[in-house]
């Protein structure tokens, strides 16, 4: 069966395009790594001070393409000690898609009283995945959990896509396919590989129907290679990913707007890295990304481009391109 996702409905024709949240899951899945990301608290479980109570720390984490956020200190309540045994509980992230429910929530699951205590297992079923976060040692006849108590259960390594290459550690094995063709197989490892990060917020101006190179801009962070007024060389073969968000100002409601990397001055279909047509004068803004074969000494250009009648203003630009193998 054929799947293919997202496409506008044309109603005028009678072709409606539905599509559900699973849909969309299935998507970000393909790209988001189940785990934390690196960001706020990263969800840590700290005592309360007081009571049966932990809280979760601010944090973000995806589970099957489905996001999670907590913005807040978040309290959740331990069930009473046992009398003459302690137990272990465990604090998790839950990810339960049943009709009923369908949601992403942090619980805590109460384990059993024993003399040597074990933690509750971690579910993963057909409509139910959790993550760990931390277990408690409940010690009986204590009305209080201290931090001495908790055991931080969260995955060694935080999930951080898209950051600069120093930070970076490592992609999953598998193999990168691109227009039918292989780029790359095995272990994808981009720890101190040569990158560049760079951000542009003067304006500048795009012309209607010609295809414009990001310049005047200074790299905020490069790890290897040559950047000189828009053009990075780069230091070594391989397959480097290009990534380019930029955002054009004032465009005509329907006229398009078009990003691309050339490569040695030259553009093809494969550097293309996105299209859209505006909604709006404020609906400038697009992000695209691609892989490219490059060898010693070659030279990438980010380029923008747009099909207004009138010269339109660049007012943000933000470039990424890593060394993968």
């Amino acid at each position: 069966m054929e799947n293919y996702y997202f496409f506008d409905s044309n109603t005028s024709i009678g072709d409606r395009r539905l599509y559900s949240a699973a849909d969309w899951s299935k998507v970000l899945s393909k790209f988001l790594e189940n785990g934390i990301y690196n960001e706020g608290d990263n969800l840590a479980v700290t005592a309360n001070g007081t009571g049966m109570t932990v809280n979760v720390g601010l944090g973000v984490a995806f589970i099957n393409g489905h996001m999670y956020e907590n913005t807040d200190s978040l309290p959740l309540a331990v069930d009473a000690a046992e009398a003459s045994l302690d137990r272990i509980d465990l604090v998790v992230l839950r990810l339960d898609i049943s009709e009923q429910n369908r949601y992403i929530k942090a619980f805590v699951k109460k384990g059993e009283a024993a003399s040597s205590p074990v933690s509750p297992i971690v579910e993963d079923t057909t409509f139910v995945k959790e993550i760990a976060l931390a277990e408690i040692r409940v010690t009986a006849a204590k009305s209080t959990i201290d931090q001495v108590q908790i055991t931080d259960k969260r995955p060694a390594d935080f999930v951080d896509p898209f950051v600069d290459g120093a930070r970076i550690t490592a992609l999953e094995n598998g193999t990168v396919w691109k227009n039918g063709e292989q780029y790359m197989q095995g272990p994808l490892s981009i720890s101190e590989q040569p990158y560049l990060e760079s951000n542009k917020t003067a304006s500048a101006t795009i012309q209607p129907s010609t295809w414009t190179k990001v310049q005047n801009i200074g790299a905020t962070n490069i790890g290897g290679g040559t950047w000189n007024n828009g053009d990075y060389t780069v230091p070594l073969d391989g397959v480097y990913l290009c990534v380019l968000s930029a955002y054009v100002d004032g465009l005509t409601d329907g006229k398009t707007v078009h990003t691309a990397v050339y490569k040695n001055g030259s553009l093809s279909n494969e550097n293309r890295l996105e299209q859209r047509q505006a909604s709006g004068t404020a609906d400038g803004m697009l992000i695209g990304s691609t892989f490219l074969k490059c060898n010693l000494g070659d030279i990438l250009s980010f380029y923008v481009f747009h099909g207004d009648t009138v010269a339109r203003s660049l007012v943000y630009a933000h470039m990424k391109i890593i060394k993968l193998t």
